[in-house]
C-alpha cells in the first residue's frame, strides 16, 4: 500500500508533455477572441476540445509529433487548417470580429446510443421530447431502463442505484426521484447504463446509472429553477425543488433545495395458519408520513484548465412516522380464542449531514488523470415507538402498552483515489479506498401501564459497531482490431467489532473478498455488437440489520437484527448482442449466503419474531430483450421483455425448502410529440410481471400503468407536467410465505393511484455549465439506512 501511495505522489511530477500546440486567436482589431472552441483532430477522430481563455490564448498537449487537423469555431464561422506539431509549436490566427454564438453549440450530432464494452451511453441532446425536462425524464427515456412507481429498474430486472459524476447518490425511492428531478436536461452530457458495475465502483449488487454533467464555459453566468409538485393519492402529496448555479471565471457555485411532504395509506388482510387448527386473521391499515428538507451547497475552483478542487455540503433533515391499526381474530378451527386490537405509532427525527472534498487533475492531454475524494457523514436518529395491545378472550380481557425510545448516532469517514494511465492503445485504471464507520445504538423500553418514567432494564439495550474497510483495485482496457477488452480485480479487507455493554455480547471478525470482472466486446463489419462478461460481487448487510435489539411493535410481534450476518456472494456470466433495434441478452447466475428477512412463529404462544439471516442460495438463467426505436422523430417505443427460471434452496434457520419458478415480465413505454413545434408531449407506460419468488416469498403483482402529458412554454423557460399513476387502481400485491409449519398470506394495496401536477420555471442563463459532485464516493453511505 505504501508503494502505491508513493507512486501516486510521484507520478504527476514525471508527466511532462514533450509536444504541444499553443497560440492566440484575435480579430482584425487585435482584440482577443475569447471562449472560441478549438478541436484537434487526427485520422477523423477528435482528440481534444479546448476553448480560448479571456486573453484569446489556447493550449493543446499531444502525445506524439505529426500532422493534425485544427478546427476553430468562431462567431458564425468554422475554420479548418492543417498544422504540423513538433516540440513546442505555436500557431496564431486572426479572424473577422462579430457577434458571439451561444455558449452551447452542437458541432456535429452525436449518436443517441453508443455501445461500450461495459456500458451503454445515452445522449439526450438529440431527443426533442426531452427538451426542457429533467434527469428523471432522461433516465425513464434511456434504452433498457424503466421507472415503476418510485423504483428505477434495468431491463434485466435488477434495481439500479444512481450516480452523479461517478459518485453514488445516497438516496432511494421518492427522495431519489425528487432529487434527480432538480437536474435539468440541458445540464446532462450523457447517461451511462451499467448493468454490471466494473471493479472501480464500490457497489454491492444491482446495476448503476451514472448521470454525467456537462462542463463548459467560464463567463460570468447564473442560472436557477423552481419546481412545485402537487399530487393526490389517498392524501395530498407535495414536493418543492429549487436550484441555483453561478459561475465567474475560475469560481463556480451550485446549490439545491428540496422539500417533501408526503402521507400515504396502505390497507391489507393477512392470514397466518400456524398449523392445521390454529389460525390468525388480521385486517390492518397503515398510515405513513414523511416530511423532509434536503439542501446542498457546492463550491469549485479551477487552478488552471486541468486542475479543479471542490467542496460540497449536503444536509438531509426529515421526520418519518408509521401509524398502524390492526384488528385480529385468533381462532382454533372455527372457535374464536381471542379478539386482539393493536395500535402502534412509530416516529423518528433524523439528521444527516455530509461533507465531500474533491480534487480532479488532468495530468496531460493523453488522458492521464487523478481523482481524490474525502467524505464525512454524520447521521443522528431519535426515534419513539409505542403500541397498545388489547386482548379479549372468553375468560378475561388484558391490556399491554410499551414505549421504545431509540437513539442512534453514526459517523462515516471515507477516502478514495482513482488514477487513469493510458499507454498507447491500453488504458490502466487503479485506485484505493478506505472507510471507517462507527455506529452507536441505545434502546430504552418503558412499560406504560406500570411507570412511563421507569426504564425496563431487562428489555433495554445498547450496541456499538465499528467497521474498517480497505480496498484496492486495478483494471486494464485495450482494443485489438474489432475486439475490446476490460479485465479488472478488486480486493476488499473488512474488519469489524461489535459489542453490547448491557448483555456482554462481543463480536470481532475480519474477512477478505476478491472480486474479479471480465468484459469483452466484438463489433462486426455491419455495426453489430457482441458483449460477453463475467462478474463476482458481494453484498454487505446494512448497519441496522446487524443490530441485535428486540424491537417490539405489538405484544405478539418483534423484530431483531443479526450481528453474525455474512456478506452474500453473487456470480454471473452473460452474453448480449444487438440486432437492428433489438438488444438481446442471456445471463446465468449463482449466489450463496443470500440474506433474507424471515419470521419465525411460535405455535404455542403465537409470538412472531422477524429477523434476518444468510438463509438460502440460488441459481438461475434469464434472457431479456430490449426494443428501442424512434419513428420520424415524433414517436418512440422502449419495450423490455424478461424471461427467467430460478431455483432457491433454503438451508438454515427454518425448515429446508426447494423453490423453483419460471417467470416473465414486460414493460412498454411510448412517447409521442403532439405538435410541430415540439413543445407538447405524451408518454404512456405499462408493466406486468408474472408470479415470482422475492427471496422466499411467492408474490403475485397486478399491472402498473402511467400516463404523462408535458408542455413547454415561454421559450423553454416554463415546463408544465401532468401525470396519472395507476389510474385503474390495479397495483395490488398478493404474497405467500412458508416458515416451518406456518403459512402466511398477505393481500395489500400500497396507495399507488395518484394524480400529479408539476410546474417548473427556469431563471437566468440556461447555458451555464458547472462540474457538480455528490457525496459518498466509497459507497458505504448507502448502508446507513433511513
Amino acid at each position: 500500500m505504501k508503494i502505491l501511495t508513493l507512486a501516486l505522489i510521484l507520478l504527476p511530477f514525471t508527466l511532462v508533455a514533450q509536444n504541444s500546440l499553443s497560440g492566440k486567436i484575435s480579430n482584425t482589431s487585435e482584440e482577443p477572441e475569447f471562449y472560441c472552441k478549438l478541436l484537434l483532430i487526427k485520422d477523423s477522430v477528435v482528440l481534444q476540445t479546448v476553448a480560448t481563455d479571456s486573453t484569446g490564448n489556447y493550449l493543446f498537449e499531444v502525445p506524439s509529433p505529426g500532422e493534425y487537423k485544427l478546427t476553430i469555431k468562431v462567431p458564425f464561422k468554422s475554420i479548418d487548417t492543417l498544422v504540423t506539431i513538433e516540440g513546442q509549436t505555436k500557431f496564431d490566427l486572426k479572424v473577422d470580429g462579430g457577434k458571439y454564438l451561444d455558449d452551447v453549440e452542437i458541432i456535429g450530432k452525436k449518436p443517441t446510443v453508443i455501445r461500450k464494452v461495459d456500458r451503454t451511453i445515452f445522449n439526450p441532446a438529440n431527443i426533442p421530447g426531452l427538451v426542457g425536462g429533467n434527469a428523471n425524464d432522461v433516465i425513464d427515456f434511456a434504452p433498457g431502463v424503466y421507472i415503476s412507481g418510485d423504483e428505477i429498474h434495468l431491463s434485466n430486472g435488477s434495481s439500479a442505484k444512481v450516480m452523479l459524476n461517478d459518485k453514488l447518490i445516497p438516496l432511494t425511492g421518492a427522495e431519489l426521484i425528487s432529487f434527480i428531478k432538480s437536474i435539468p436536461t440541458e445540464d446532462i452530457q450523457y447517461v451511462e447504463i451499467i448493468p454490471v458495475p466494473p471493479v472501480k465502483y464500490a457497489i454491492s449488487s444491482g446495476g448503476l446509472i451514472n448521470i454525467r454533467l456537462v462542463v463548459g464555459v467560464t463567463r460570468k453566468l447564473s442560472r436557477g429553477s423552481i419546481t412545485a409538485d402537487i399530487g393526490q393519492k389517498f392524501y395530498t402529496q407535495q414536493s418543492y425543488q429549487a436550484n441555483y448555479a453561478y459561475r465567474k471565471n475560475k469560481f463556480s457555485l451550485y446549490s439545491n433545495l428540496s422539500v417533501m411532504i408526503s402521507k400515504s395509506r396502505y390497507v391489507g388482510i393477512k392470514t397466518i395458519d400456524f398449523d392445521t387448527t390454529a389460525h390468525w386473521n388480521e385486517e390492518y391499515t397503515t398510515i405513513s408520513r414523511y416530511n423532509g428538507l434536503a439542501a446542498g451547497l457546492g463550491l469549485n475552483y479551477e487552478f488552471n484548465r486541468k486542475t479543479e478542487i471542490g467542496v460540497l455540503y449536503v444536509a438531509d433533515f426529515y421526520e418519518s412516522g408509521l401509524r398502524n391499526n390492526s384488528q385480529i381474530d385468533n381462532r382454533n378451527n372455527s372457535s374464536l380464542i381471542a379478539s386482539i386490537s393493536n395500535y402502534s405509532l412509530d416516529k423518528s427525527n433524523n439528521k444527516k449531514q455530509s461533507v465531500n472534498m474533491n480534487l480532479t487533475s488532468k495530468l496531460d492531454s493523453t488522458g492521464k488523470k487523478i481523482d481524490i475524494n474525502f467524505d464525512y457523514t454524520n447521521f443522528v436518529t431519535n426515534g419513539k415507538a409505542e403500541y397498545f395491545t388489547n386482548t379479549i378472550t372468553p375468560i378475561k380481557d388484558s391490556n399491554y402498552s410499551q414505549t421504545n425510545r431509540l437513539v442512534r448516532s453514526a459517523n462515516l469517514f471515507s477516502a478514495g483515489v482513482d488514477y487513469v494511465q493510458p499507454i498507447k492503445s491500453v488504458r490502466i485504471n487503479f485506485g484505493g479506498r478506505y472507510s471507517f464507520t462507527s455506529n452507536k445504538y441505545h434502546l430504552s423500553v418503558f412499560n406504560n401501564l406500570l411507570n412511563q418514567e421507569q426504564e425496563d432494564t431487562l428489555k433495554s439495550n445498547s450496541f456499538n459497531y465499528d467497521e474498517h474497510i480497505q480496498a484496492i483495485y486495478t483494471s486494464v482496457d485495450w482494443k485489438i482490431k474489432r475486439w475490446t477488452f476490460q479485465v479488472g480485480v478488486r480486493g476488499e479487507n473488512t474488519i469489524y467489532f461489535g459489542n453490547s455493554p448491557t448483555t456482554g455480547l462481543e463480536i470481532t471478525n475480519n474477512y477478505f473478498q476478491l472480486v474479479p470482472k471480465i468484459f469483452a466486446m466484438y463489433e462486426t463489419k455491419g455495426g453489430k455488437f457482441w458483449n460477453i462478461n463475467y462478474s463476482k460481487e458481494f453484498n454487505r448487510p446494512s448497519y441496522n440489520e446487524l443490530n441485535p435489539f428486540k424491537y417490539y411493535t405489538s405484544n405478539y410481534q418483534y423484530r431483531t437484527g443479526n450481528p453474525y450476518l455474512k456478506p452474500s456472494v453473487y456470480h454471473s456470466i452473460g452474453i448480449s448482442t444487438t440486432v437492428k433495434s433489438f438488444d438481446v441478452s442471456l445471463y446465468s447466475f449463482y449466489s450463496t449466503k443470500d440474506m433474507s428477512t424471515v419470521t419465525i412463529y411460535d405455535d404455542a404462544t403465537q409470538l412472531q419474531q422477524t429477523t434476518i439471516a444468510n438463509l438460502f442460495s440460488s441459481k438461475g438463467i434469464f434472457t431479456y430483450i430490449n426494443y428501442y426505436k424512434t419513428f420520424k422523430k415524433r414517436l418512440s417505443f422502449d419495450i423490455n421483455f424478461l424471461l427467467s427460471f430460478s431455483n432457491t434452496v433454503v438451508k438454515q434457520v427454518i425448515t429446508p425448502q426447494n423453490l423453483n419458478v419460471l417467470t416473465g415480465s414486460i414493460d412498454v413505454g411510448m412517447k409521442y410529440i403532439l405538435d410541430k413545434k415540439e413543445t407538447f408531449f405524451l408518454s404512456l407506460n405499462g408493466s406486468y410481471r408474472s408470479p415470482f419468488f422475492q427471496q422466499i416469498t411467492y408474490q403475485v403483482e397486478a399491472p402498473y400503468t402511467r400516463m404523462t402529458l408535458r408542455k413547454i412554454l415561454l421559450h423553454n423557460q416554463m415546463n408544465i407536467l401532468f401525470s396519472f399513476n395507476d389510474p385503474f387502481r390495479l397495483m395490488k400485491l398478493k404474497s405467500t410465505t412458508k416458515s416451518n409449519s406456518t403459512t402466511i398470506r398477505d393481500n395489500n394495496y400500497f396507495d399507488t393511484q395518484a394524480i400529479y401536477l408539476s410546474i417548473t420555471f427556469k431563471l437566468g442563463n440556461n447555458n451555464i455549465k458547472i462540474n457538480q459532485h455528490s457525496t459518498n464516493s466509497t459507497g458505504e453511505g448507502s448502508r446507513l439506512g433511513k
